[in-house]
């Protein structure tokens, strides 16, 4: 057995503990570490991962020599119910997160002395609720709670949590509403709810949401959400990827007049785009990457002024590129992957002066380039099939050709 002999008191017990967790040291021989060696080891850590089969963690108060850890994480403790102690002294940690706790039932009432901690997530914990204690953290600003098999429901002393900013569900099944008092939180700027089947989102309320900056929601929420649209002034950013079951876009959708980000990746069964899209004059960012779906783009998107990021790859069911798309004279990148169906490229793109990368892998049926390619000064990569090389017209020599 290592006795650290050369180490402090506190050195030593702190050691002891760490071992316990099956905290692994980096050094060689730690045996021979002197007080000050020690010392300056425990400086480098920022993180922490916690793994233990008992049924209780008891945090030692000599944790405050870890003065530079940032972030803890309890992970996969199938048997721990409790967790007390000094976590209170760990006072840099910013970021908490609970993984595969599924015995869980109590947390350190200390923790509400954790004056910087920011963040927590919940993923693969058990019980009906989340532990009381975290509503003591009158300073989070981001809750997670991710695959939660059997939450139900979340307390209404959320509105203790009165700086929280973000609150992210994902993949739980049995989670039926959001607390009134959620509601109430004046400084929600990000709200995530995906694959949350029975969540029944209440729409009185919605108009209090006018910070609101980032939304991700599923199909089932969003025609809901849609009502309330018109209330989200701040939005900038809506998430719609990974979602087999949307189809189309609500109308309402040209209500997000200061929405700069549209992400619709993986939403394989997108049929189209509505065209109140093109009120949407503030949008720089059009992702519809593996919308394989997608047969067209409605005109209006030559109202897409701002537009500076267009990603069309994989969207294999699209037959053309719109002619207006010579409209969006900010446009930086376009990305063309894998459309098979694409048999010429538009020669209004040569009015996109500010474009600066182009990508057309595997565009198998486009057989050549517009000459208005050339025109394109601020142009600096295309990426492009080899076959297509001898059939594109000449480019600047200071234009990189990705094959």
């Amino acid at each position: 057995m290592k006795t650290y002999n050369q180490l402090s008191n506190e050195q030593r017990a702190l050691r002891e503990w760490l071992n316990s967790i099956n905290y692994q040291d980096q050094s060689d021989n730690t045996e021979d570490l002197t007080e000050t060696e020690y010392a300056k080891q425990l400086k480098e850590i920022t993180y922490l991962d916690i793994s233990t089969n008992e049924t209780e963690v008891i945090i030692p108060k000599e944790v405050y020599l870890l003065k530079n850890l940032d972030t803890l994480c309890f992970r996969s403790c199938p048997n721990l119910k409790r967790i007390s102690g000094y976590i209170d002294l760990m006072k840099n940690v910013l970021y908490i997160d609970f993984v595969n706790l599924p015995s869980l039932e109590k947390l350190p009432e200390k923790i509400a002395q954790m004056k910087r901690l920011e963040e927590i997530v919940f993923q693969y914990i058990g019980g009906t609720t989340l532990p009381k204690e975290i509503y003591k953290l009158k300073g989070l600003r981001s809750l997670s709670i991710e695959r939660c098999q059997s939450i139900e429901y979340i307390s209404e002393d959320i509105k203790q949590l009165f700086k929280l900013e973000a609150l992210y569900l994902k993949k739980c099944p049995k989670i039926k509403s959001l607390p009134k008092a959620f509601y109430q939180l004046k400084y929600i700027n990000s709200l995530s709810i995906k694959d949350c089947p029975k969540l029944k989102i209440t729409l009185d309320h919605l108009e209090e949401f006018d910070k609101l900056k980032s939304l991700t929601i599923s199909n089932e929420h969003l025609f809901t959400l849609a009502k309330a649209f018109k209330y989200f002034k701040s939005l900038d950013e809506l998430i719609l990827c990974n979602d087999k079951n949307i189809k189309t876009l609500p109308k309402e959708i040209g209500l997000l007049h200061n929405l700069k980000e549209l992400n619709l990746m993986c939403c394989y069964n997108l049929k189209e785009l509505p065209k109140e899209i093109g009120q949407l004059k503030k949008l720089k960012k059009l992702n519809l990457y593996d919308c394989s779906k997608l047969e067209e783009l409605p005109t209006e998107i030559e109202k897409l002024t701002n537009l500076q990021e267009l990603d069309l790859g994989y969207c294999s069911s699209l037959n053309y590129l719109n002619e207006e798309i010579g409209a969006l004279k900010k446009l930086r990148f376009l990305k063309l992957t894998f459309n098979k169906r694409i048999t010429s490229i538009p020669s209004t793109i040569g009015q996109l002066q500010k474009l600066k990368e182009i990508v057309l892998y595997g565009c198998n049926n486009l057989a050549s380039l517009p000459t208005e390619i050339c025109s394109l000064k601020k142009l600096k990569e295309l990426w492009i099939d080899e076959e297509l090389l001898s059939n594109i017209p000449k480019l600047r020599d200071n234009i990189l050709v990705n094959k």
